[in-house]
């Protein structure tokens, strides 16, 4: 069965990897502890009969920050909980507890697999990168080893049962054949009269202190504020910088050296190709460029390296600045920091280094939804060597006025008024390599979420929301009346007796009818000419409607039966006819099976990896007494 697995599972292919490298030890080599009688060494708790001290869990702080650099997701998981390096403890005690131990060797190896069989390179980049030893790196390696075989063992334990693989199998291959046609409401702009004050009104009343919440089925518009902040930050985009940079060709043969498999492609060797069915010769099917295959594209990654780190030390001369202002902050009731007199402010900082290329950038005051939109590469910037990685976008809104610190957990990232934030860094977008962007940022202002102040605000949406309502409410009767008729000779027959219908969309296919923005030669008129189309049961997509969870019951209608189907969230709304159901048969099923079992494992596998990872789920499962809960 791990034979199976290991062939068509990729999710796991890790975890079986790992299998195959671990080495049970009579020697406890991953439970060892520096139980000195330093100052630091204090009991926290205690699982399965063992103390868990605080040496124990420094240690596992320093095992995530090394190995968050890596494409370990349930790592970064616990990087961005507080309780991260007492869960990791923790999942390691459990991995003991259970005899699952690795060494040295077995670490080497997983490295060796990890890299490709570059575990040599892999090692003197992370030596480089961290400052750590190899004894370092390969123990927190061997100890991250015993945790993910552990894990993946009880996640290979639990098979999908024949029912569920038969319900995956249907849910995923049976198609229903329909015919359908589309009434998009902005069709219907121009039939919709304006709104009276009494209807605005209400609809001011009804939505001032709601969000927004549309489902499929129907249109809910909420006018409530959310939080909001104000922000500053300064940056310096490494781009403009690299017009002045010149690169060497001795420079650049260094850079390709270093980023050979920046450039790697698929070898579309037909023999190659056949090797990737084994998912343990992936690695092999990337193949190098020569550097003069690729001079050109080296060269401006080089530049823009450069630029990047000419960037990257102009950020950390702006931060070390604030640091010393910051130094010794007073802190707050509430436990956020005061910013201390003679503090310099964003203005200041940009001027002093305006000519190393800083700029400062500001914010009116915006919600998280509107920040993340707008603000792409500030928003998902996150610290670096800082215990929880937060991005900026929701850092900014753990501030003073917004966020309620947790007594039970002080250390929490969290940011007073006016508090320069870490140093932030956030991919560059268009950039192919480990090129980043720094940001420090402050909130100069919070605003707490609260209802919409007055109807006079935001009037004009509330006329354009009741506008958009009206069309949707028409696009439907028609949708109805559409279906009726299609009840007796067809959607088909329907549509080509629908006049009044179609000299609506007529018009609204005129070019500027009803001022409508997004209007095209035709749009509405194709899209109420019947489409013949296909659905799986999984479908939650329908050509020309988008995403809505009424596509289901296309498989409950009978041949030549037709529905309406909705998707307020768009907008639109279709009439769709059944033309028939395919059946399914065993012998399909069982060749498929194979597919069917891996596509069904992985889903069961990332849902048990997100929940076994999970501090809670940690703390909970391995029976975790703290030492204050007696005192509690």
């Amino acid at each position: 069965m791990t034979r199976f697995f290991r062939k068509y599972s990729r999710t796991l292919i890790l975890v079986f990897m790992s299998l195959l490298l671990i080495v049970f030890l009579v020697g406890d080599v991953v439970g060892r502890r520096n139980r000195g009688g330093g100052i630091l060494d204090e009991k926290i708790g205690a699982a399965f009969g063992r103390d868990i001290r605080t040496p124990d869990v420094n240690q596992a702080d320093r095992d995530i920050r090394l190995l968050s650099r890596l494409p370990f997701p349930m790592v970064r998981l616990l990087s961005s909980s507080g309780d991260g390096p007492l869960a990791y403890s923790l999942l390691l005690e459990e991995a003991r507890h259970a005899g699952v131990l690795a060494n040295r060797e077995s670490a080497v190896q997983f490295m060796d697999s990890m890299s490709g069989g570059r575990a040599g390179d892999a090692m003197n980049q992370l030596m480089a990168q961290t400052g750590y030893s190899e004894d370092h790196i390969l123990g927190a390696f061997s100890r991250f080893l015993a945790i993910f075989t552990y894990q993946g063992l009880m996640a290979s334990s639990g098979l999908p049962s024949t029912v569920r693989l038969e319900g995956s199998y249907q849910r995923f291959v049976q198609t229903a054949k329909i015919k359908s046609v589309i009434l998009d409401s902005r069709a219907f702009d121009g039939l919709v009269d304006e709104p009276t004050q009494e209807q605005i009104q209400a609809e001011f009343d009804a939505g001032r202190d709601r969000e927004t919440a549309h489902t499929s089925t129907e249109i809910v518009n909420g006018y409530r504020l959310p939080d909001r902040v104000e922000i500053e930050y300064l940056t310096v985009d490494p781009r403009p910088l690299v017009v002045d940079i010149r690169v060497s060709e001795r420079e650049a043969k260094k850079f390709y050296d270093a980023e050979k498999q920046r450039y790697a492609r698929p070898d579309l060797d037909p023999a190659t190709i056949q090797n990737m069915r084994d998912p343990t010769q992936m690695q092999a099917n990337m193949i190098a460029p020569s550097y003069e295959e690729v001079r050109e594209r080296v060269r401006e990654d080089a530049r823009l390296a450069r630029a990047v780190k000419q960037a990257q030390t102009t950020m950390n001369h702006v931060a070390e600045a604030i640091r010393l202002a910051w130094k010794n902050p007073a802190t707050d009731e509430a436990g956020f920091h005061v910013a201390p007199e003679g503090a310099p402010s964003f203005e200041e900082l940009a001027q002093r280094f305006a000519t190393e290329g800083v700029v400062l950038k500001k914010i009116t005051l915006t919600g998280a939804a509107d920040l993340r939109i707008n603000e792409r590469g500030f928003a998902n910037a996150a610290p670096d060597g800082v215990e929880e990685r937060l991005d900026a976008a929701t850092l900014a809104f753990r501030v003073q006025g917004l966020y309620e610190p947790d007594p039970e957990k002080p250390d929490a990232l969290k940011l007073g008024l006016n508090e320069p934030s870490p140093l932030m860094f956030s991919w560059l977008e268009g950039s192919s390599g480990n090129d980043t962007e720094a940001y420090i940022f402050r909130v100069t202002r919070a605003a707490p979420a609260e209802p919409a102040p007055s109807l006079e605000d935001i009037r004009e949406e509330i006329v354009e929301n009741l506008r958009r309502k009206a069309a949707y409410d028409m696009a439907l009767d028609y949708a109805k009346q559409l279906r009726d008729a299609a009840g007796g000779e067809g959607l088909q027959s329907a549509v080509d007796q629908a006049t009044g219908l179609k000299a609506i969309i007529e018009k609204a296919d005129e070019p500027g009818a009803a001022e409508i923005e997004s209007s095209t030669s035709g749009r509405y008129a194709r899209l109420l000419t019947p489409l013949e189309s296909s659905v799986r049961r999984a479908s939650t997509n329908l050509p020309n409607l988008g995403v809505t969870d009424q596509i289901t019951q296309v498989f409950d209608m009978k041949k030549g039966e037709s529905r309406v189907v909705e998707n307020a969230r768009t907008q639109k709304v279709a009439v769709v006819e059944s033309l028939g159901i395919d059946p399914l048969y065993r012998d399909p099923f069982e060749s498929r099976l194979p597919e069917v079992m891996r596509d069904q494992f992985g889903q069961m596998a990332q849902v048990f990896t997100m929940e076994w990872f999970n501090p809670d789920n940690v703390k909970a499962r391995t029976g975790f007494q703290p030492v204050n809960a007696a005192k509690k």
